[in-house]
C-alpha cells in the first residue's frame, strides 16, 4: 500500500511544477494547446484532473485566462456584456484599469455607460494620479477574471 503522504508529495510536487510551467505561457493560443497538451503526457494526466489542478492553482488559471483574453479583448464584446461587466466591476478598479487603455477600449466602454457615468468615470480617471505599471495591470487582471467569471456562469459570451 503506498503511503498517503507520499501521494501528497507528488501532487504538490506536480502542482508546483505546472506552476512554474505556467509563468512561460505566451498569448499564441497554438502554444497554449501544445503546451496543455504537454502538460497532460507529461504528468500523464486526463483532462478533467488538468482542469481541477488547474482551479487549485490561481497562479495557472491567472496565466491561463490571460492567455485566452485580454484586457483589451474587452472591446471585441457585444453591447450588453460590456453592460453587465461594467455593472459587476468595481468602479475604482475600473478607473485604474482604463489608465493605459486604448482609445478604441475607452470608446467601447464609454458608450456603453450613461451620459452622466461617463463623465464621472472620465473625471475619476483623470483624479486618480500617476499609477504605476504594477497597479494597472492588477487592476486589468480583476476586470478580466471577472469577465472570465461572467463567461463561466454563462451570462456573456466571448468570441
Amino acid at each position: 500500500m503506498i503511503n498517503k503522504s507520499a501521494i501528497e508529495i507528488i501532487d504538490e510536487n506536480r502542482s508546483a511544477r505546472i506552476e512554474r510551467f505556467a509563468l512561460g505561457l505566451n498569448k499564441a493560443d497554438w502554444k497554449v494547446i501544445e503546451e496543455i497538451e504537454n502538460i497532460l503526457l507529461t504528468f500523464n494526466l486526463d483532462f478533467e484532473t488538468l482542469l481541477k489542478k488547474i482551479r487549485e492553482t490561481p497562479v495557472f488559471q491567472q496565466r491561463l485566462d490571460k492567455c485566452l483574453f485580454e484586457f483589451e479583448d474587452i472591446k471585441l464584446l457585444d453591447d450588453n456584456s460590456i453592460k453587465l461587466l461594467l455593472g459587476k466591476t468595481d468602479t475604482t478598479v475600473l478607473t485604474k484599469a482604463l489608465k493605459r487603455a486604448s482609445v478604441d477600449l475607452l470608446d467601447r466602454i464609454f458608450c456603453n455607460l450613461s451620459e452622466r457615468a461617463a463623465d464621472m468615470l472620465k473625471e475619476d480617471m483623470e483624479f486618480a494620479g500617476p499609477l504605476t505599471l504594477e497597479e494597472v495591470e492588477d487592476a486589468q487582471a480583476e476586470v478580466v477574471k471577472e469577465v472570465m467569471n461572467l463567461h463561466r456562469d454563462g451570462k456573456i459570451t466571448i468570441r
